[in-house]
């Protein structure tokens, strides 16, 4: 509950002797005829534990003989929640652990709580009991000073007792002088920050580039589902061939990524960028012409190898393009974003292309016309998708905010732009 995970690997990097920083040195390597580069990394990565679910209440109860009572709305399913509620409000308040009663959740208290999840759970009721046993302590010092005396910031609760200079009093005194009956009843809290910083929109790289990604999301995953069908319902493919047809544009987009690290390095991320987004709305305008008698290597083959150049020149950079400008304290949660917007473009724009396709090809004569029509409208409005993103991407690189500046690890700091 609180253990600060960049500390730990701010810890884990000063063990291996390491600065944090990129060391490569690619060129050396080169010089040396080695084909590898070594170097160092560290990443971290959580599951959502607390996060989400809104706020948690908890509702703390002290009576005049100084026991304290928890309420609360989470059920005990086996994590063991209840027992901790009961520690944390112990070591809160300095009282023994046997002074502390935890109630079972009550739908007759308003005391709202998301749901159950032993993370979850820990994470926010616990933070909510905890908050609500420094409220009561803070009321506990009111009274004492109103009892007897002093300021409320100079009273202490240690071991169970309320101290004040050389002097120190039971609880239930203190309750006892300022009115037997008087039960304090504080209720408190636990609310989980945002995992995404809101100013981060209001990067324009940062934004374009989770615009872009969707975009290009919107258009380009159409290529998978409709020429499979294409590949199947009018060439007579079977599965397995028509798996294989792909083959041409996976060997190339691979051979084009390897030369990202050394492309990028001289020229930057605009440039590899604008151009592979260009090279796939090339290939995919040139895809979107199939006929029932086009031929596999003229009208598939080749336009999936222009695909696959520009997927292999632009995804890297793309995917920079929506973290730059984001410190390494919200690196994680940039790149979640990434991740989120790229796959929404992808089951959304296959949603809109398959709605557009549904539409077309009714005139045509013949389940392999009609097919093909349909298909020619689908990846045509891919096209116009892919148009979309190529314009988002070189209004980012016309006024030169993209560039390979990248988070630091540990530091908060940016490299130096090389572009």
């Amino acid at each position: 509950m609180d253990t600060d995970y960049l500390d730990l690997m701010a810890e884990a990097i000063a063990s291996l002797g390491w600065d944090g920083k990129a060391n490569l040195q690619p060129e050396r390597n080169l010089a040396n005829g080695s084909r590898w580069a070594r170097g160092r990394g560290m990443a971290l990565s959580l599951r959502h534990g607390s996060q989400g679910g809104g706020r948690a209440y908890a509702l703390v109860t002290m009576d005049a003989r100084g026991v304290v009572t928890i309420q609360h709305n989470a059920p005990e399913i086996g994590q063991g929640t209840h027992n901790l509620f009961s520690v944390v409000a112990a070591q809160t308040l300095g009282i023994p652990q046997q002074q502390i009663q935890v109630r079972a959740p009550d739908t007759a208290v308003s005391l709202p709580f998301a749901g159950v999840s032993a993370q979850r759970t820990t994470m926010q009721m616990g933070n909510a009991v905890h908050n609500a046993c420094q409220k009561l302590k803070q009321e506990l010092f009111t009274a004492a000073s109103q009892a007897k005396g002093g300021k409320p910031e100079e009273w202490q609760l240690i071991e169970g007792r309320l101290c004040w200079r050389e002097a120190s009093f039971s609880v239930s005194e203190i309750i006892r002088l300022i009115g037997g009956g008087v039960v304090l009843k504080p209720v408190d809290y636990n609310s989980v920050r945002p995992m995404v910083k809101m100013s981060l929109f209001g990067e324009r790289v940062f934004s374009g580039g989770l615009v872009a990604l969707m975009m290009w999301g919107f258009g380009l995953f159409g290529i998978y589902f409709f020429t499979s069908l294409y590949l199947q319902g009018v060439l007579g493919f079977t599965a397995f061939e028509a798996g294989i047809a792909f083959f041409p544009m996976t060997v190339v987009n691979f051979v084009v990524a390897m030369t990202i690290p050394r492309l990028t390095a001289k020229c930057g991320h605009a440039l590899p960028l604008t151009a592979g987004v260009a090279l796939t709305l090339g290939g995919m305008a040139w895809l979107a012409q199939v006929q029932v008698d086009s031929s596999y290597w003229t009208a598939v083959a080749m336009p999936m190898m222009l695909i696959g150049a520009g997927q292999g020149l632009a995804f890297a950079p793309l995917t920079s393009a929506g973290l730059a400008g984001v410190d390494s304290a919200h690196a994680g949660a940039a790149s979640g974003l990434v991740n989120t917007f790229h796959q929404l473009g992808m089951a959304l724009g296959l949603g809109i292309l398959v709605t557009v396709s549904v539409g077309a090809g009714r005139a045509a004569q013949g389940d392999a016309a009609r097919l093909t029509t349909q298909i020619h409208a689908a990846l045509t409005a891919g096209t116009a998708l892919l148009a979309g993103c190529l314009i988002v991407v070189t209004l980012i690189a016309s006024v030169h905010v993209i560039s390979a500046r990248q988070p630091v690890r540990g530091s908060g700091q940016l490299a130096p732009a090389t572009n």
